[in-house]
């Protein structure tokens, strides 16, 4: 009896200590840009300028831009962006 109280007790353990974690990489932002940058540039061409707002509330000055990953999807992409590095 013993031995299954400890048991019990440590898997409530380890579930207490692990649970905040997986919960908080599953709340992490998604890769990839957000859905505002995309909206922005809905029947846009390459180049347009647009001005949309950020989750935060923040008016963005951006130019839509092809994503290089799909060779497809326009993005808006501010002025400010700095280039992601290429880590392998």
């Amino acid at each position: 009896m013993k031995k299954k109280t400890i048991v019990v007790g440590s898997t409530c353990l380890f579930l207490l200590t692990v649970s905040p974690l997986i919960l908080a990489k599953s709340e992490a932002r998604p890769k990839g840009p957000p859905i505002e940058a995309i909206q922005a540039c809905k029947n846009k061409e390459h180049g347009d300028e647009v001005i949309f707002t950020s989750r935060r509330g923040d008016k963005i000055i951006a130019t839509c831009e092809i994503l290089p990953k799909t060779n497809t999807l326009l993005v808006a992409v501010p002025k400010n962006h700095k280039k992601p590095r290429n880590d392998k």
